[in-house]
């Protein structure tokens, strides 16, 4: 899984703003908004819907065990 809001790109996750052959480019605060949320997650062609299912379970739970960061120090 790969998450797209960090600040350099690695593998595919690379954002508007890393893309050199643009140029430089203007900030699209809505586009950051999302990619600060985005992530992608590959599966192979040969997984079922279980497969699939079973992946979604794992994230459910991931993500509800998930503790908030603290920026209060």
């Amino acid at each position: 899984m790969k998450w797209y809001g960090k600040p350099l790109p690695e593998d595919y996750t690379s954002r508007y703003d890393s893309w050199a052959y643009l140029g430089s480019h203007r900030a699209v605060p809505n586009a950051d908004r999302v990619l600060a949320t985005l992530c992608d997650l590959r599966l192979p062609l040969t997984f079922d819907v279980q497969d699939c299912e079973v992946i979604a379970d794992l994230i459910q739970d991931a993500l509800h065990s998930a503790r908030p960061v603290s920026t209060v120090a």
